[in-house]
């Protein structure tokens, strides 16, 4: 049933973002049943009127924040609503945190006057995190990771002024304010937490609108996740994680001439496969570790299952000249071989020591030429106790997390949600018969 139309005095910084954001709060309420006006009203933070100081080295917590707590406390607004990353990391009494959306997209992406590859040495790239500053200067040593302040709009003028060579943003910021077409990349580390949602404070003791507001609270709805990867960390925010790992993942260590061999024999193929971001992280930390040139591999073809891998590959500036997308589903490799020509081409594929019955009956039956070299294991925990009635959903991240977690429990309950990474954890889960979720 639909409540009663009723008025919300809303918060805002004088930003276009913000105005976005507060449509999408309001498009979620109106896809639960509220019928709500949001009626805005502009603040100026102390972030807005100080445009000098470095946010890197600021260490003023409410520096978004400040005008939009008074203006709640003194009862001007009756909410406000923040990018969830400028939220202190304790609210001052009397406010509490009502809702934090779902992020549509949490990857990072590069913005400039040219590809984040062709930036040339000292190129100055902007961004206030100390941390994508940090994974900016791991890809590229010889630019310049810098500070850049100002709002969304100011810091696409500065690139397209020249002051910058480009810029680190959020995916989901630009698609909010319709500057997507601008991005030249998508960078390949993970983000930090809270990346591309909103977050909606109100006073403590307003329950009917903390009530109101948890009906979009994505920390709150969705329960108990039984997580069994190895980086719980970036999927906390879909409910309350257990960590309960399936896998555990470990390098191969190659003697001197065996992996001397390997690189001898690089140059009989003309494409590389890779089914798993660890698959392209133990394979270039092979190369690396024996002298290889990292550089001397983009001219061969990579082709990537995932976006994970992908963004993997990205890591290392290499751009996969196909990337098999999820929704490819069970004609994941028919799809590869009508994008892209297998015939009378040489293909190695690094991958983990156990690969699904059914990703090898898709490489025989397509009768590619493929030669598979094992770069790490991935091996199965020892069974620990599960409690099954604290688990609403359950996580796969691989297809051994299937593999392993069906050897030691046999069954997965009815009454949970399965979701899954990437699209051969979805086709074992198939294999095995149980319909998943599949996450991006």
């Amino acid at each position: 049933m639909k409540d009663k139309r009723k008025i919300i005095r809303v918060g805002i910084r004088p930003t276009n973002l913000a105005m976005k954001q507060l449509d999408e709060i309001s498009s979620l309420l109106e896809k639960k049943g509220y019928e709500i006006d949001l009626t805005s009203k502009i603040f100026d933070t102390k972030g807005d009127r100080d445009k000098e100081t470095s946010l890197i080295q600021n260490t003023v917590e409410d520096f978004f924040t400040d005008s939009l707590d008074k203006a709640l406390l003194d009862g001007e607004i009756d909410i406000a609503i923040h990018k969830a990353t400028h939220l202190p990391r304790k609210l001052i009494n009397g406010l509490n945190v009502f809702a934090i959306t779902s992020s549509i997209d949490d990857v990072d992406v590069f913005v400039g006057n040219t590809s984040f590859n062709q930036l040339s040495d000292r190129a100055k790239v902007g961004t206030n995190s100390l941390l994508r500053q940090k994974f900016v200067k791991a890809l590229k040593p010889k630019v310049e990771a810098v500070d850049i302040r100002g709002n969304l709009e100011n810091k696409i003028g500065l690139i397209k002024k020249g002051d910058y060579a480009g810029a680190i943003f959020s995916k989901v910021e630009l698609e909010r304010v319709g500057q997507q077409n601008l991005i030249k990349d998508v960078m390949p580390w993970e983000t930090e937490p809270l990346q591309g949602q909103i977050a909606v404070v109100g006073r403590s003791c307003d329950f009917e609108l903390k009530s109101i507001f948890s009906k979009i609270d994505a920390t709150m709805k969705n329960g108990n996740i039984l997580y069994t990867g190895t980086s719980p960390k970036k999927y906390k925010l879909l409910g309350n994680i257990i960590h309960f790992p399936m896998v555990e993942i470990l390098r191969i260590d190659f003697g001197e001439k065996e992996a001397r061999q390997i690189i001898n024999d690089l140059d009989r193929y003309h494409t590389i496969l890779f089914a798993s971001r660890f698959g392209v992280k133990y394979f270039f930390e092979l190369l690396e570790q024996n002298g290889y040139l990292i550089s001397d591999m983009s001219i061969k073809d990579f082709i990537a299952i995932g976006q994970d891998t992908a963004y993997a590959l990205k890591w290392y500036n290499m751009e996969p000249v196909l990337t098999a997308e999820i929704a490819i589903g069970q004609s994941l490799f028919d799809d590869i071989a009508r994008k892209y020509d297998l015939n009378n081409k040489k293909i190695l594929f690094p991958r983990a020591s156990n690969i699904s019955a059914w990703m090898k009956r898709e490489l025989d039956r397509l009768e590619v030429n493929v030669e598979e070299i094992i770069v790490y294991s991935n091996k199965k925990p020892n069974k620990k106790l599960l409690s099954f009635e604290d688990v609403d959903k359950i996580l796969f991240t691989s297809p051994s997390t299937v593999n392993n977690y069906l050897e030691d429990y046999l069954i997965i309950p009815d009454s949970w949600e399965i979701l899954c990474k990437g699209p051969l954890t979805s086709m074992v889960l198939k294999e095995a018969g149980y319909h998943s979720v599949v996450l991006i």
